[in-house]
């Protein structure tokens, strides 16, 4: 049996949605262009700022179903569109950056 690694792309595919990748959107968001607060991971669980989420997206060309379920759930993993087309988290990313024409790593927004 062969170990292969996952990228971040392909961990997402994997780990996805929930209170975490919300958490993360809000990160990955007030960094590159501040239109939404670095909700923490319990924010997120207790208070419903998914409609935040889904306009910061908005503001960058990016349709998000956003599902963070709540205190006692996780939801279900969150979807991204561009153009219609269904995306993962990273590639919403990358559309984001290039729309507001600000390039990042992770270590940039992931603190």
């Amino acid at each position: 049996m062969t170990q292969e690694l996952l990228n971040m792309e392909q961990l997402g595919g994997v780990a996805g949605g929930t209170k975490l990748e919300t958490t993360e959107d809000c990160e990955f968001l007030n960094s590159l262009n501040g239109s939404i607060r670095r909700y923490s991971i319990t924010d997120i669980g207790i208070h419903d700022y998914d409609d935040k989420v889904r306009s910061a997206w908005a503001k960058l060309g990016v349709s998000v179903i956003v599902d963070s379920g709540n205190f006692f759930s996780n939801g279900d993993a969150n979807k991204y569109y561009v153009n219609g087309k269904q995306v993962s988290q990273e590639a919403a990313r990358q559309h984001a950056m290039q729309v507001f024409g600000k390039q990042m790593t992770r270590e940039d927004w992931n603190w």
